[in-house]
């Protein structure tokens, strides 16, 4: 989050929900439930592991079983919506991009994928979330070149101890101290650090009744507004 922002229409705050690495629930519960209140989210994807159409079988070379399900089929429906489709690697390669020491091959997973967005959404991807949150300025340096929103602090949503009121708490602080909220949400009921649907469905809830203190925007959108000062 960063403090002392100033955001439009003289709202307080602003929250964008993020969301890593494309299983199947982001396009089946998440985004209809910010379409339902009326807010639209940043989808991470793993542009070389998904497939064409939902109905073809996930890649085989996923490491993890809910890596992306979601197919481009479905992200260009969503981008259709007003939803944002951010770069989150080619191939999510274990241990970070900060591991790889061949800068080709660092290319190969930051251009590359952000090339595949490109052709597959017809738009470019200007936000960008590192794997595993890992980085250096090496990396970083690379994946400023075409992305100039880059995510490199978050609020971790999700896994067992994740309640309501800590969610609602973090909102109050951000109207509180005039900050951006970045939600980092991986599954929805299942896959990694899950996050409760019903309580992620009140949490928006909570967030709609306070929309004339706080933007809810994507996360590219808000990255503009704060590079314009």
């Amino acid at each position: 989050m960063t403090p002392t922002l100033t955001f439009p229409g003289g709202k307080r705050a602003a929250i964008s929900f993020t969301f890593d690495d494309g299983s199947q629930e982001h396009a089946d519960v998440a985004a209809p439930l910010l379409e339902e209140h009326g807010f639209r989210g940043t989808f991470f994807v793993i542009a070389g592991l998904t497939r064409e159409k939902k109905a073809e079988p996930p890649a085989k070379n996923r490491v993890r079983s809910w890596w992306a399900e979601v197919s481009w089929q479905e992200w260009r429906e969503a981008a259709a919506r007003g939803h944002e489709i951010g770069n989150h690697s080619l191939t999510h390669p274990v241990g970070g991009l900060a591991k790889i020491k061949d800068d080709a091959q660092l290319l190969l997973e930051i251009d590359d994928s952000a090339e595949l967005i490109t052709e597959k959404i017809h738009q470019a991807p200007v936000s960008f979330a590192y794997p595993y949150n890992k980085t250096s300025a090496r990396v970083r340096a690379m994946v400023a070149r075409h992305h100039p929103a880059i995510r490199e602090t978050q609020a971790r949503y999700g896994g067992k101890w994740f309640s309501l009121g800590k969610a609602n708490g973090l909102v109050d602080r951000a109207i509180r101290k005039g900050q951006w909220l970045v939600p980092m949400i991986h599954g929805i009921n299942g896959g990694w650090d899950p996050l409760d649907a019903e309580l992620f469905r009140q949490h928006l809830r909570y967030i709609k009744e306070r929309e004339a203190e706080i933007w809810v925007e994507t996360f590219g959108n808000v990255s503009r507004h704060c590079e314009r000062g």
